[in-house]
């Protein structure tokens, strides 16, 4: 809602809320479903990576990333984002017309950068399985990157949001508004932010899956590979193979796409809001009706996309899956209580045969993993 629309509607001004009592509870338990269920997923999903030594590979750590970028989404987007469309004026003062917006911008611009991440940690994974993995120090260098780029890019929100006070009679109303030095200066910076958190991230990713999705559908047979007959990794790639079922590799393949028309679909109706709103000459009443009515819907649906995000990476990761189950699960509580009262079981050396065969199954698990 911008400040010309506020001024121009003097209905607006006297009243505290923005809609009806109906309407505004609505809104309310609308944006705090989403605000709990991102923050219990996410820390969730968080905890048990944190907390689980076998969990700390490459690929999770890039989901705890984007994890932790989903939490700033509920913690600083949410509310706030609620507020501002409930209240009539802006309540929290100048310093926070400045921050909120950077801060709310860089979580989202960080959790886009964290999908392409994992995106091409996956491409990376299963396209060229016989390649190098990605290290730990290069993916700390790869997420130093995103939060780098999602600040960088974010950084003109300070300069261009103003707190603004309307005198009406006897009262006056705060705004937190977006005034730029030059029109032109905002269309550009509206394109710019769509292309390089929008449009660009959702291209890239697409093609990224688009190659796992072939790589999966049409995965040759081992045995006609050379690289995979030559390479280090031939027994793992071999036994990866053998067994394998359709059922498995429709299921990845579901995955990936849900990936994409997810964040494609929850994040369309806001940008193109924002387009609308920038390069469009609207009529007076049609700009109000979309900041009343359609903004508020938006909001919502591209901050849900928060909420799901630990459903999509997390709990289709079998290991974090399994993990968070065994937490919740009053059979394991139990076995942990019995084994207690048993007392230690006296360890057996494992031969050397077996030793080989666990850690095989080790590396395939880990293949497994870092695949999906």
């Amino acid at each position: 809602m911008n400040f010309t629309n506020i001024t121009n509607d003097t209905d607006i001004l006297f009243s505290t809320f923005n809609y009806d009592t109906p309407i505004t509870a609505l809104l309310i338990v609308s944006f705090a479903l989403v605000f709990l269920l991102c923050i219990i997923g996410n820390s969730i999903v968080c905890i048990v990576i944190i907390r689980t030594p076998k969990l700390r590979t490459v690929t999770n750590y890039f989901i705890l990333n984007l994890a932790v970028s989903d939490l700033l989404v509920a913690i600083f987007c949410t509310p706030f984002t609620l507020v501002y469309h409930v209240l009539t004026e802006y309540p929290f003062g100048e310093v926070m017309c400045k921050l909120t917006p950077l801060v709310q911008g860089i979580s989202v611009a960080a959790s886009v950068f964290t999908l392409l991440a994992i995106a091409y940690d996956r491409y990376k994974a299963i396209v060229f399985p016989t390649e190098t993995r990605m290290s730990l120090r290069t993916m700390k260098k790869l997420l130093v990157a995103v939060w780098f780029f999602a600040v960088a890019i974010m950084i003109p929100h300070v300069f261009n949001m103003h707190l603004i006070r309307h005198h009406s009679g006897l009262y006056h109303y705060d705004f937190c508004v977006e005034i730029w030095p030059d029109l032109m200066f905002h269309k550009i910076y509206t394109i710019l932010l769509m292309s390089l958190v929008y449009i660009g991230p959702l291209v890239f990713v697409s093609y990224l899956y688009g190659r796992i999705v072939y790589r999966i559908w049409y995965r040759p047979n081992p045995s006609n590979d050379h690289a995979a007959a030559t390479g280090p990794n031939h027994r793992v790639r071999q036994e990866e193979f053998v067994g394998a079922v359709p059922k498995r590799r429709v299921r990845v393949i579901k995955m990936l796409i849900l990936v994409v028309v997810l964040f494609t679909l929850s994040w369309l109706p806001l940008y193109t809001l924002w387009i609308l709103h920038d390069f469009v000459d609207l009529p007076e009443s049609v700009r109000l009706f979309i900041d009343i009515n359609i903004f508020p819907a938006a909001h919502w649906l591209a901050y849900s996309n928060s909420c799901v995000n630990p459903l999509v990476y997390g709990f289709y990761n079998s290991n974090i899956r399994q993990k968070i189950l065994s937490i919740f699960s009053r059979d394991n509580t139990n076995d942990r209580v019995m084994n207690l009262k048993k007392g230690p079981i006296e360890a057996h050396p494992l031969s050397e045969r077996n030793r080989n065969r666990r850690m095989s199954n080790r590396r395939v698990t880990i293949v497994h993993e870092t695949a999906l």
